[in-house]
C-alpha cells in the first residue's frame, strides 16, 4: 500500500471561505452549543491576523485537519500576567499561586525569546483520527517553527470546559487588590505585581471555584501531548488554564 503524503498547507488571509471553515470546525470542537458563535468569531479574527498562521493538514491532498499557530513579539507579550504555582509537582493541587508578569517567568528560566509562539490548536477530523495524522502534523508543524522563528519559545494553553465558567475578572482583582496592599502603586499609577503567593483556598473561595487546581486536572489527553512534544508545565492563565512551555532552540542568557 502506498504511503500518504501528509502536508500542511497555509490558508491565506484573504482566502476567507476557508477561514470561515476552518473556524466552523474548530469552534464546534472546542466550545458548546452557547459559547459556538463567540468561540467561531474569535477564530475567524485570529485567522484574519497578520501574527496568525493558520494550515490545512492533508493526507494526499485530502482536507484532514488544522493546525493554528498564533505568534507574539516578546516585547508586546512579556508584561502578560500569568499565575505562578508554588511546586511543578503535576499531579498534586497547590497551595500557593502567585501573579507575575511573563517577563519573570523566562527570566527565572534564563531565557531571551524574541518570539513566544503559541501552539492554539491541532484538530484532525473525527472520521480521520486514531491513523497517526495529529502526530505528522505537529512534525510538520514544529520544522515549520524551527524554520521561521527559530530564537523563540513555545507555549500551549490548554484549555478546560470548566475554565469558562471561571469568574476571571474576579480572580484577577482579588490577587492584585493583594499586591497593591503589600507594595502600593509604582509612579504610573499601576500596581506593582511582585508575586505574593496567595493559598488556592482563597482564590477559589473568591472565584467560586469547586475543582481542583492542578496541571493535569480534566486535560490529562492534551497535557499528556504536550509532554511528548517537550513541553513542561510552567503557569495558568488567569481563567486556571494550564500553561506548557519549551524552548525551540537553546536560548540560554549570556
Amino acid at each position: 500500500m502506498q504511503q500518504e503524503s501528509i502536508s500542511i498547507l497555509p490558508v491565506a488571509k484573504d482566502d476567507t471561505d476557508k477561514i470561515n471553515e476552518c473556524a466552523t470546525l474548530l469552534a464546534n470542537e472546542f466550545a458548546d452549543t452557547l459559547r459556538a458563535k463567540e468561540e467561531y468569531q474569535k477564530n475567524v479574527k485570529l485567522f484574519s491576523s497578520p501574527t496568525s498562521y493558520c494550515f490545512q493538514v492533508t493526507a494526499n491532498n485530502r482536507f484532514i485537519g488544522i493546525i493554528a499557530l498564533n505568534c507574539h513579539p516578546w516585547e508586546q507579550i512579556k508584561e502578560q500576567l500569568y499565575l505562578s504555582p508554588s511546586t511543578n509537582n503535576v499531579k498534586e493541587e497547590f497551595k500557593e499561586v502567585s501573579l507575575v508578569p511573563f517577563r519573570t517567568l523566562i527570566e527565572h528560566k534564563k531565557l531571551k525569546p524574541q518570539m513566544v509562539v503559541d501552539y492554539a490548536y491541532t484538530y484532525i477530523c473525527p472520521s480521520e483520527r486514531g491513523k497517526g495524522y495529529a502526530s505528522k502534523a505537529w512534525e510538520l508543524q514544529e520544522e515549520y517553527v524551527l524554520r521561521n522563528f527559530p530564537n523563540s519559545i513555545g507555549i500551549i494553553i490548554v484549555r478546560k470546559a470548566n475554565c469558562a465558567r471561571t469568574d476571571c475578572q474576579t480572580v484577577l482583582l482579588h490577587m492584585l487588590a493583594k499586591e497593591r496592599q503589600a507594595q502600593g502603586l509604582d509612579p504610573s499609577a499601576y500596581v506593582q505585581v511582585k508575586g505574593i503567593p496567595i493559598s488556592t483556598k482563597e482564590i477559589k473561595k473568591a472565584a467560586q471555584i469547586s475543582y481542583p487546581i492542578s496541571f493535569y486536572n480534566g486535560v490529562q489527553e492534551m497535557s499528556h501531548l504536550a509532554t511528548k512534544y517537550g513541553f513542561t508545565p510552567f503557569a495558568f492563565t488567569k481563567a486556571f488554564c494550564p500553561v506548557f512551555i519549551k524552548k525551540n532552540t537553546p536560548t540560554h542568557a549570556e
